[in-house]
């Protein structure tokens, strides 16, 4: 006779807060180049990710392609110019809790102000 004890405690609760199992890391692009930023989130249900760029909203601004693909965060700066500096953030949020990273990008070869 097969017998499999099982716990009586909520184990198999799986939700979990949003979080981040993989941070973004810095970055520094030479001018006119591609920048690619990723990190990865966690959580049950699903975390709802929105990219910040200097606390201004980029998920509906098309100079910043974004995506998410099971879990792994991107973001993909085609042509990198001086204005793109600055700290760049992201948040993970569901029912459960809410999460932030950030990082800075700095373009070499750039000047700011300028005539640009």
């Amino acid at each position: 006779k097969f017998v499999v004890n099982t716990p009586t405690r909520k184990d198999s609760d799986l939700r979990r807060p949003a979080s981040f199992i993989v941070p973004l890391k810095r970055h520094t692009a030479p001018k006119g180049y591609e920048c690619y930023m990723t990190c990865a989130v966690k959580g049950d249900p699903k975390p709802r990710v929105t990219w910040y760029r200097d606390s201004v909203s980029l998920n509906t601004n098309t100079n910043y392609y974004i995506s998410e693909v099971c879990g792994v965060c991107s973001m993909l700066i085609l042509r990198v110019a001086p204005r793109d500096t600055g700290e760049y953030s992201v948040t993970a949020e569901n029912a459960l809790g809410r999460a932030e990273c950030s990082t800075t990008l700095s373009v070499r070869g750039g000047v700011l102000g300028g005539g640009g």
